[in-house]
C-alpha cells in the first residue's frame, strides 16, 4: 500500500485522502482467444422420460474473445516515463508505460501448457515487455545495420508490415511470422522491429522474471476516523448524489468510481465532514485503475534510448527445468518483434537534470577554463588570464572573497561551506551568512540552512571534492566551479539582486544622466523610439504591465473612459521625456478589439442597445405623462463572447509578447523573473478595447462601468502577481507543475495558503507564464506526480567510481536504513548492459526485511518508488 500525500485534507475527527493501492495483477475473466462451449440439460422426476429422467445434449458452439494483439489504441495509454522526446537525468530510472485498462498486460499468453501448475503461472505472466534499446542494437528488416540516417530512422520507428508481407519476408523463425486465425485480416497493418539476437538474449527475461515487471494500481478515497456501518455519501459541485455506501469497517476506503477533477462534498451519517468541499486535481485520478509495465534495463547515459513495447504472444517455450524462455530457434542475427508502441528520450548527465537547471536560473554561464595549467590553489593572478580569454577581464579591485572547504550533500542536493562559514547552494548562491566559524558536523551545517530539508538516509558532510571559488569585481560577482571528470572550471555570473525582476541592466558611469536613466531602468522602463503625429521623432519611456515592485494606482478610475490614447501620455518635466506605457496599452486594447471581428461587432451591438435603453429610461423620467414605448429588445447583460474576451485580455491572453517583454535582455536564457501586474495598465488596455462604438462621455462611463462589472475578472483592488520562466525545462518537461504561496518563507505556517492560479501557459517552447491571485512569495516548480517511477540513486562513493544504490521503501512508507547496491560483484544487474535481474532483485529486497506480509510485483514496484524533483524559490532570500 502506498498513500499519495500530495492530497491531504485535515479534518477532525475524520480525514479524507487519496489512497493509492499497488496490486500484483488484475487478471481478466477470460484471456483473448477462441473458446469451445458445450453442455447438457437433465430433467428428473416421475414420468419424465425413460427411467424418470431425460437428458438433452446441447449443441457445441465456439466463441472468440477479441482484444489488442498487433496494435494498441493510443487512447488506452495513460502515460509513459521518461516523457517522449525529453532530456533528463534518466540513467538510474526504470522506464515504464501505464495503461488505462488494468487487465491489458495479462489478456494474452506467451505460451501454452497442458500442466495445471505451469498454466497457472503463465496465466499471471504478462504477454508484453518494455525494451530499452540503444542505437546500435536496432537492425533493418534485412537484418543489417542501418547504412544511413534515413535507414536508421525507419528501423527505429519500426517497419509497417502485414501478415501477407511477413509470409514472404527474409526473416523467419520457429514462431515467426505470427499465426493468424481465419477471421483475422491478413492485410492488417502493424509495426515490426528487428533487434540483434545477442542483445535480446540478455534483455528478454524468462516467465518468472516477466511476472515481476508488471503490476496494477488503483486509487480510492479513504476516510480515516469513519466507523463500521456508517453511511457515506458523496456529492458533486451541483450537490447531486453520485455515490453512497455503508462503511464495512473502520478507516474504510470507498469505491466511488472514476471522479473527474472538481469539488466534492462528503457526508458521514448525514453530516458533512469539515473543510469542504474536497478539491480534486486532474492528476489525482481518484477511482482510476491502471496497469504498469516496467522495463528491466537502466538507460545508457549520454545516448538516445529507444523504447519499444513489444508483443511476446506465443514466442516462448518451456525448457527442461520447467521455465519458459524466448524461442530463438531459426533466427540468424536479427530477431523480429511486433512493436505495440514506441518512444524515445535521452539520458543526460547530472548537469542537465531538472533540479540542476532550475538551481542555475539567473546564473549566466560565461565560459569554461581548462584546469591542467592552473595551480592547485586558485587565486586572482592565476585566473586573470582565463577571464581575459573569456572576454570578461577582471578589474584591479577583483578579489577572492570565499572558498569552499566543506561540502554537505544528499541524493538530490549539494551545499558548500566557505572559509567564512557562509553556506552556498549548488549554483553558488549564498543562502546563509558566515559567522567566521565552520560547522562542527553535518547536523550543525543543516541547522544553519533556512527552510531546506535534506534526505536523512543519504546526507554526507566532509571536505570538498572539487574547487569552488567566489570572486567579487566592483559590482559583479563570479562563481567558479570545478568539474573534476571534465577537468574544467565553469565560470558563472551571479545575479546582483535577490528577487530578479523584468528590467534592463543598470548603466555604468558617473555622469548625471546615467543616474537618472538607471532610476527608470530599475523600475522596468525601456527607452523606445516614439514618432509623433506631426512627424517629429523622439525617444520615450515604455514599461510593460509586469512590474518589479508592488503596484500603486497610477491612474484614477474616474479618469476613464478616455477618447484617445494621447490622454494617457505622461510627461516628465525633469528630463523632457514622455511615458507612453498607458497610452500604448490603450491603443493595443483598441487594435485587439478591432482585430476580433466577432467580439467587436457584439460589443458595438450591445453598446447601441445599452444606450437606447438608457435614453428610454431618461425619457420616461422626464416625460412620465407620455406613453413611451421601448424599442429595445433582449437582455442588457454583456454578451458572453465579449465577457470572455475581456476576461482573457485582462490576463494578458492574446497580447503580443513584445508588449510584455519589450527588450530580449530583460528575459535572457535560463532566467526566472517575478512581477506584479499593473492594474492601471490593464485598466488602460480594457478601456481601449471598450472604446469601440462610443457615443458620448456620459453614456460611455455607464457602459464601461457595466462592462467591467459584468466581466467579473478585473478588479483593481486585488493584487495579481506571477512569474516568467525562460528555460530549457519548459521544453524538456512539458508537464511541469507550479504552486505559489503567499507565506514567507515557511509554507506550512499558520495563515499561509496556496494562491489560486489564474493562468499558467507556455508562450513558446521555452517560455512559461504564471499569474496568481495574491502576492507570490514562495514558488515551487516540480515535475508532474505522474512521473513517480521506479528508480535508483547514483552515489558518488569517490572521485573514481559511482555506485548505483537504493534505500528501498518499507511497508510503513519510510525508507529503509539499509542500502541495496546494484553495481559490483552481485547478481542484481549486468554491469555491461545495465540489465536488471528482477528475480535476484526481488530476493535481495525480501532479505532486507522491509515489513511486507507478502512480496509480489506490487511490493517490488512500491519498494523501488522514486518521487519527483521539486525546486523552491523564495523571494527576497534566495
Amino acid at each position: 500500500m502506498f498513500k499519495n500525500t500530495s492530497l491531504k485534507i485535515n479534518i477532525m475527527p475524520i480525514t479524507a485522502d487519496v489512497y493509492l493501492e499497488f496490486i500484483e495483477n488484475h487478471l481478466p475473466g477470460l484471456k483473448a482467444g477462441k473458446y469451445r462451449f458445450s453442455g447438457k440439460q437433465t430433467l428428473g422426476g416421475p414420468g419424465i422420460g425413460d427411467g424418470d429422467s431425460f437428458v438433452l445434449d446441447l449443441p457445441a458452439f465456439q466463441a472468440k474473445v477479441a482484444g489488442e494483439r498487433f496494435t494498441i489504441n493510443p487512447a488506452e495509454i495513460l502515460t509513459v516515463f521518461p516523457p517522449k522526446n525529453s532530456l533528463g537525468h534518466y540513467a538510474t530510472v526504470l522506464p515504464h508505460i501505464a495503461f488505462k485498462r488494468d487487465t491489458l498486460p495479462w489478456e494474452r499468453l506467451i505460451a501454452m501448457s497442458d500442466k495445471a501448475e505451469l498454466a497457472l503461472r503463465l496465466d499471471k505472466t504478462p504477454w508484453m515487455a518494455l525494451l530499452v534499446l540503444n542505437e546500435d542494437e536496432i537492425l533493418t528488416d534485412q537484418g543489417l545495420p542501418p547504412a544511413s540516417v534515413e535507414e536508421y530512422q525507419q528501423a527505429e520507428d519500426g517497419y509497417v508490415k502485414t501478415g501477407n508481407s511477413l509470409a514472404t519476408g527474409p526473416v523467419t523463425g520457429e514462431n515467426w511470422p505470427p499465426h493468424l486465425d481465419d477471421d483475422e485480416n491478413r492485410d492488417e497493418r502493424f509495426k515490426v522491429i528487428y533487434v540483434r539476437q545477442e542483445s535480446l538474449q540478455k534483455l528478454l527475461a524468462d516467465d518468472k522474471a516477466l511476472a515481476w515487471l508488471a503490476h496494477a494500481r488503483r486509487s480510492r478515497l479513504r476516510l480515516t476516523g469513519v466507523q463500521a456501518n456508517q453511511l457515506i455519501k458523496v456529492y458533486d459541485d451541483k450537490h447531486e448524489l453520485i455515490h453512497q455506501e455503508v462503511a464495512t469497517g473502520a478507516d474504510a476506503s470507498i469505491d466511488c468510481g472514476l471522479l473527474a477533477a472538481g469539488s466534492y462534498t462528503i457526508e458521514v451519517d448525514g453530516t458533512a465532514i469539515a473543510d469542504q468541499p474536497l478539491q480534486l486535481k486532474p492528476d489525482d485520478q481518484v477511482g482510476g485503475e491502471t496497469a504498469i509495465v516496467v522495463a528491466n534495463r537502466l538507460p545508457q547515459q549520454g545516448v538516445k534510448s529507444v523504447i519499444h513495447l513489444v508483443s511476446l504472444e506465443d514466442r516462448y517455450q518451456v525448457n527442461d527445468n520447467g521455465v519458459f524462455t524466448f524461442d530463438f530457434g531459426g533466427y540468424d542475427k536479427a530477431v523480429p518483434l511486433v512493436s505495440l508502441y514506441s518512444w524515445s528520450f535521452t539520458a543526460l548527465t547530472e548537469k542537465e537534470t531538472f533540479r540542476h537547471i532550475l538551481l542555475h536560473l539567473n546564473h549566466a554561464f560565461l565560459f569554461g577554463v581548462d584546469t591542467e595549467p592552473l595551480p592547485a590553489a586558485l587565486d586572482v593572478v592565476s585566473l586573470r588570464g582565463a577571464f581575459f580569454a573569456g572576454r570578461n577581464p577582471l578589474g584591479d579591485q577583483a578579489a577572492i572573497v570565499d572558498r569552499a572547504v566543506k561540502e554537505l550533500s544528499d541524493k538530490d542536493q549539494r551545499y558548500y561551506v566557505g572559509q567564512t562559514g557562509a553556506i552556498y547552494n549548488a549554483a553558488g548562491r549564498k543562502i546563509a551568512e558566515g559567522n567566521g566559524t565552520l560547522p562542527a558536523d553535518g547536523a550543525a551545517a543543516i541547522a544553519r540552512i533556512p527552510n531546506h530539508r535534506l534526505h536523512a538516509k543519504t546526507v554526507a558532510f566532509g571536505d570538498v571534492k572539487a574547487r569552488q571559488v567566489w570572486i567579487t569585481d566592483n559590482n559583479k560577482q563570479y562563481f567558479v566551479s570545478e568539474v573534476p571528470w571534465a577537468k574544467r572550471l565553469l565560470v558563472y555570473l551571479l545575479p546582483g539582486d535577490d528577487t530578479p525582476s523584468l528590467r534592463l541592466p543598470s548603466r555604468e558611469g558617473s555622469e548625471p544622466g546615467v543616474a537618472i536613466a538607471n532610476s527608470y531602468l530599475q523600475q522596468g522602463y525601456v527607452p523606445m523610439p516614439h514618432q509623433f503625429r506631426r512627424g517629429g521623432k523622439s525617444v520615450s519611456w515604455y514599461r510593460s504591465p509586469l512590474l518589479a515592485g508592488k503596484p500603486g494606482r497610477q491612474i484614477a478610475d474616474e479618469q476613464f473612459p478616455v477618447h484617445t490614447a494621447d490622454e494617457l501620455l505622461r510627461y516628465d518635466t525633469a528630463n523632457g521625456l514622455f511615458d507612453v506605457s498607458y497610452a500604448a496599452a490603450w491603443e493595443l486594447g483598441r487594435l485587439l478589439c478591432l482585430n476580433n471581428k466577432r467580439a467587436s461587432l457584439e460589443l458595438y451591438r450591445w453598446k447601441r442597445l445599452h444606450v437606447r435603453s438608457l435614453k428610454t429610461m431618461e425619457q420616461r423620467h422626464l416625460y412620465p405623462h407620455l406613453p413611451l414605448r421601448s424599442n429595445v429588445a433582449g437582455d442588457m447583460v454583456l454578451p458572453e463572447i465579449v465577457e470572455n474576451w475581456l476576461a482573457d485580455i485582462s490576463l494578458l491572453k492574446g497580447l503580443p509578447f513584445s508588449y510584455l517583454v519589450p527588450d530580449a535582455r530583460m528575459l535572457p536564457g535560463e532566467s526566472l523573473r517575478f512581477f506584479y501586474l499593473d492594474p492601471s495598465w490593464i485598466a488602460s488596455l480594457l478601456d481601449g478595447a471598450l472604446s469601440i462604438g462610443r457615443v458620448n462621455k456620459g453614456h460611455d462611463t455607464a457602459v464601461s462601468k457595466q462592462a467591467l462589472t459584468d466581466t467579473g475578472v478585473f478588479d483593481s483592488a486585488q493584487v495579481i502577481s506571477g512569474f516568467l520562466l525562460r528555460s530549457s525545462v519548459v521544453k524538456g518537461w512539458p508537464d511541469l507543475q507550479v504552486n505559489a504561496y503567499n507565506g514567507q518563507p515557511d509554507v506550512g505556517a499558520a495563515g499561509n495558503s496556496e494562491l489560486a492560479c489564474l493562468r499558467l501557459e507556455r508562450l513558446s517552447d521555452n517560455v512559461l507564464l504564471g499569474l496568481f491571485q495574491g502576492e507570490v512569495n514562495v514558488l515551487d516548480i516540480h515535475e508532474t506526480p505522474q512521473t513517480i517511477h521506479s528508480g535508483f540513486y547514483l552515489d558518488e562513493a569517490d572521485d573514481a567510481s559511482l555506485r548505483i544504490i537504493k534505500y528501498p521503501l518499507q511497508a510503513d512508507g519510510q525508507e529503509s536504513a539499509a542500502c541495496l547496491t546494484l553495481t559490483g560483484d552481485n547478481p542484481l544487474m549486468d554491469g555491461g548492459t545495465r540489465v536488471i535481474q528482477p528475480v535476484a532483485l526481488a530476493a535481495g529486497l525480501q532479505a532486507m526485511g522491509l515489513g511486507y506480509t507478502s512480496f509480489t510485483s506490487a511490493q517490488l514496484a512500491l519498494s523501488l518508488i522514486e518521487g519527483v524533483s521539486r525546486v523552491r524559490f523564495i523571494k527576497d532570500g534566495g
